[in-house]
């Protein structure tokens, strides 16, 4: 069973689409115990966006996923993408305590010619990296 905290407040995330895969960038939830407390971050990649889907679902329902990764290191680059496609990213950054706090969920369509294009989801974040 995955522990929640009570509150955890959305930070914005931010995923630029580019020729050559998706760019994921994101925040500490702003109540999260220091950077010294991180451990990692999870990052779900679905085919589905749904801003309803609870924690427990997407982590351990049935939520359709096409891939998991745990990463260290930000930003994150998913490069086994598909152009013309829409994927929807749900990170959870995970402190020492097994934690899970969610900043929150992106979506963003693969282009064929390299530009950006709109982003989707909850907020963008232009700042700097959470480290």
């Amino acid at each position: 069973m995955v522990n929640y905290p009570k509150d955890p407040i959305v930070r914005p995330v931010n995923v630029t689409m580019r020729k050559e895969g998706a760019y994921l960038t994101w925040r500490l939830p702003k109540n999260f115990p220091g950077k010294n407390h991180y451990k990692h971050t999870l990052i779900i990649r679905s085919r589905k966006y749904d801003y309803e889907a609870k924690n427990e679902d997407v982590i351990e329902g049935n939520f359709p996923i096409d891939k998991k990764w745990t990463v260290e290191e930000h930003p994150f680059i998913d490069k086994d993408v598909e152009p013309g496609e829409r994927y929807s990213y749900y990170l959870y950054v995970i402190d020492k305590d097994g934690n899970y706090w969610h900043p929150g969920p992106m979506t963003g369509k693969i282009i064929e010619d390299g530009l950006p294009v709109q982003d989707g989801g909850e907020g963008n974040y232009h700042g700097p990296p959470i480290y």
